[in-house]
């Protein structure tokens, strides 16, 4: 795995799903490769009520075991998961996550996906709308997804929009038109760029649209253990963690034609003014 750091800046990992299966081993030595590649602060994804928690608890266990990388959570339910909890009470144990955690830094990952429809239109929207209410009632930032459901997303982002408290990021940015990407930077919202923007098969049309991410609505982050980006050098590791986000900068700094060190230090202030960390 590479750690060689391109940047002497520290970098934030505003998004890895470290409490995938393929971390429970070897979480230590993927927490030590982070730090010595200059990633200082990771979030990890909650997905599910059971998922948040883990994750909540991971960050507890080893920001106590180990100083190079600072961990913090979300907590939410992914679109996918909506149809599973809708028949639950998901809104107190969200609560309950949120009030009883102290590195908790936003409602998440939440939103809508039409692409896979793993969980019914009507239920994605309803477990949607409730993290919209928790987020701004307890002034925390959203952690979204969004999939083919651009026009339900913006339309039920509009009702909350006028909130004091509302604020987030678009969390792994693909597919989007120009026009979408207008529409949610228009909301004063972040947008997340993940490793995609490597691929030169598929990511050549995010590519393209990065230039019209204002430097200061830009996060990024990995989604290890997924969207390995394909800039790394070869042999490539079996899967992506938070010591190959220094990749994605280097994409992202061709992209605007600016130093890995300008990106490094924009997104690092972005993540900590939209997280407060």
């Amino acid at each position: 795995m590479a750690t060689n750091a391109m940047t002497k800046s520290n970098l934030i990992d505003i998004g890895a799903n470290l409490t995938h299966k393929s971390f429970r081993q070897n979480l230590s030595q993927v927490l030590e490769r982070a730090g010595k590649a200059q990633v200082s602060d990771i979030i990890i994804t909650g997905t599910s009520l059971s998922g948040s928690r883990e994750a909540s608890r991971l960050t507890v266990k080893y920001n106590q075991e180990q100083q190079l990388v600072r961990l913090y959570s979300t907590v939410g339910i992914h679109p996918h998961d909506a149809t599973r909890h809708s028949a639950y009470n998901y809104r107190e144990q969200l609560v309950d996550i949120v009030q009883n955690n102290k590195t908790v830094v936003a409602l998440g990952e939440c939103g809508l996906d039409y692409d896979r429809n793993f969980s019914t239109h009507d239920d994605q929207k309803r477990v949607f709308d409730t993290q919209l209410q928790l987020a701004c009632d307890y002034n925390l930032p959203l952690f979204m997804h969004e999939r083919s459901a651009s026009t339900d997303m913006l339309s039920m982002l509009a009702n909350y929009s006028q909130h004091k408290n509302f604020r987030g990021v678009i969390h792994c940015f693909t597919h989007g038109s120009l026009d979408i990407l207008q529409k949610y930077l228009a909301l004063n919202l972040y947008i997340g760029i993940t490793g995609w923007v490597c691929d030169e098969r598929r990511g050549k049309d995010l590519a393209k649209l990065v230039p019209h991410i204002p430097l200061d609505r830009l996060l990024i982050e990995t989604d290890a253990p997924f969207l390995l980006p394909r800039n790394l050098p070869k042999p490539w590791p079996h899967e992506n963690e938070p010591s190959c986000l220094p990749y994605v900068v280097k994409k992202l700094a061709e992209c605007y034609s600016v130093s890995t060190d300008e990106i490094a230090q924009r997104s690092t202030e972005n993540a900590k003014k939209l997280f407060n960390i």
